[in-house]
């Protein structure tokens, strides 16, 4: 229920779990909030849950992705 209460716009208790950790089938989980100054680069898995924030500059943020695989041996 974490996940589908993070996600739900309609919670109550939304903003509540931004601040709170809690256990997700055995593991620890908490929401963290990445921000950065322009120019700066944050690597990812991208496997990560991510959400859109505001942009709060009059320019438009762009983010560039790229895949990496392991061939099959």
């Amino acid at each position: 229920p974490f996940f589908s209460d993070l996600m739900n716009r309609h919670y109550l208790l939304r903003e509540q779990l931004m601040h709170e950790a809690a256990e997700v089938d055995g593991v620890l989980v908490k929401v963290h909030e990445l921000t950065g100054k322009p120019g700066e680069v944050f690597a990812a898995d991208m496997r990560l849950f991510h959400s859109l924030g505001d942009n709060c500059s009059e320019y438009p943020r762009l983010m560039v992705s790229q895949r990496f695989s392991v061939a099959n041996s």
